[in-house]
C-alpha cells in the first residue's frame, strides 16, 4: 500500500474528521465514532458541521446530555463496537455510513475487529475509515492499521497521529 502525509486537513484529530466528512459528497453525512471517551471529538462535529448525522458508540457514557440535545442527528449507544455494529438498531437506523473514526482501544486484536466489523458498512463510493493514536506509542494499533488497509489503497497519515483511507468516488 502507499502511504502519504497530509498536513492540510487540520491540527486536531477532530479537525481532520470534519475535514474528512466534509469531503464526502452527500448532503447529511453519517460517522460513526468508536470511543467517545469525554466528546471532544463529537462536541465539535455537531458543533461545526450542523448537517451531519453522527453515532457514537463507547461503552461508558459521558456523553448522553451532549447527544440528547441534538436528538435528529445524533445518537449514542452506551455499549461495544462489536454489539452495536450487530445491533438491530443500527443496521435500521443507519444501514450504509460515510465515515468511520477509531478511537478507542489499542490492541492489535481490537484494531483489525474494528476495521474489520465496520468496513462493510462503509459507502465504497468516497467513504471513508479513519482513527487516531497511529504513533509508536501504540505499536500493534499501528501494524493492525498496516495489515487491514484494503488492496490498491492509499493510508494518509496526519497532524494528531491521525490515519485514514477513503474509497474512491
Amino acid at each position: 500500500a502507499k502511504v502519504s502525509f497530509r498536513a492540510d486537513l487540520g491540527y486536531h484529530r477532530w479537525d481532520i474528521v470534519a475535514s474528512l466528512a466534509l469531503s464526502i459528497d452527500r448532503m447529511s453525512p453519517g460517522v460513526v465514532e468508536i470511543g467517545v471517551h469525554d466528546g471532544k471529538t463529537s462536541d465539535f462535529l455537531l458543533r461545526t458541521l450542523p448537517q451531519l448525522r453522527l453515532l457514537g458508540i463507547d461503552p461508558v457514557d459521558r456523553v448522553s446530555a451532549m447527544y440528547a440535545a441534538a436528538p435528529d442527528r445524533a445518537t449514542f449507544l452506551q455499549t461495544t463496537s462489536q454489539a452495536a455494529v450487530k445491533s438491530d438498531r443500527f443496521l435500521e437506523q443507519w444501514g450504509r455510513i460515510d465515515l468511520v473514526f477509531i478511537d478507542a482501544l489499542k490492541s492489535y486484536h481490537e484494531q483489525v475487529s474494528y476495521i474489520r466489523d465496520w468496513a462493510p458498512h462503509i459507502r465504497r463510493s468516497g467513504g471513508c475509515m479513519c482513527g487516531h493514536d497511529f504513533s509508536h506509542l501504540y505499536f500493534d494499533l499501528v501494524r493492525a492499521t498496516l495489515d487491514e488497509i484494503p488492496p490498491n489503497t492509499t493510508l494518509y497519515l496526519g497532524a494528531a497521529d491521525m490515519w485514514w483511507w477513503c474509497y474512491s468516488p
